[in-house]
């Protein structure tokens, strides 16, 4: 029988939306302070206090825009990836 696939989510945590921008959690919170990430607070209610946590869920869709925003990165030839020379040689094509 096939497994069925997980919905995709609408919304990860701090740490997760850090991971998958290979940013620390300070620059994701820096990037919902600047309004170019929205999340949501939610409650999580503990069963077996009266007690809860606050955590901040991070939208998908807004990651994705974000990413999508930035500029695409172009090498210039010969050059590594801040524009000084590369230590590597060349990749050489294959016979």
């Amino acid at each position: 029988m096939a497994k069925k696939q997980r919905p995709k989510p609408l919304a990860v945590t701090l740490t997760d939306a850090a991971t998958m921008l290979g940013v620390s959690r300070s620059t994701i919170y820096r990037l919902l302070e600047s309004g170019q990430l929205s999340g949501k607070k939610a409650h999580i209610t503990r069963d077996d206090t009266s007690s809860y946590s606050e955590i901040t869920l991070i939208l998908v869709a807004t990651v994705e825009t974000y990413l999508a925003s930035l500029p695409d990165f172009v090498s210039a030839k010969g050059a590594g990836e801040f524009g000084k020379p590369s230590r590597h040689r060349p990749l050489r094509a294959v016979k």
